[in-house]
């Protein structure tokens, strides 16, 4: 992981560029401390020309650009627990995301749908579709995607202890 340490020299330039990580691998280790360095875009190298494309044209559409099965996998194995850190609660405060939007939002970044959510924590699946739309809004995402990548940019997704 000490490769990414660069993500965090190219941020401290005066016109940091974005910076796509394309790895070999998808250690789910290597995903998650690239987007929290500073990563714009992860794709694996035996990706199909499309993705990688696709992923050049988001990332220059200033977008985040991960695939979100990639980033669902590396979110599971990062807290199987959907109970945020007192330190993750206090963050999200600072988004104005109320205590049961945290809530969602853990299962949201582990790719859950609506339906999915609402069983989890015992919720309507139109309760949980609002919170991901207030979520989203909050958070200044495009997408379900870049909403869990922006979170756990902004410390809202910390692993548990344990």
């Amino acid at each position: 992981m000490g490769r990414n340490l660069c993500l965090e020299e190219i941020k401290k330039l005066d016109h940091p560029a974005a910076v796509i990580m394309v790895k070999l691998y998808n250690d789910r280790r290597y995903v998650l401390e690239a987007i929290r360095r500073g990563a714009a875009g992860y794709v694996l190298k035996e990706a199909p020309a499309v993705e990688i494309i696709g992923t050049i044209k988001a990332v220059r559409e200033g977008h985040l650009a991960v695939d979100p099965a990639l980033l669902r996998e590396a979110m599971r194995a990062a807290e199987a627990a959907p109970i945020a850190t007192e330190a993750a609660r206090a963050k999200a405060e600072s988004f104005s995301l109320t205590p049961r939007e945290l809530d969602v939002l853990r299962p949201l970044a582990e790719g859950l749908t609506n339906k999915e959510i609402g069983g989890r924590l015992t919720i309507a699946e139109d309760t949980v579709k609002k919170h991901v739309q207030s979520i989203i809004w909050k958070l200044r995402a495009a997408d379900r995607t870049e909403t869990a990548i922006v979170a756990y940019r902004a410390g809202l997704l910390e692993p548990q202890a344990g």
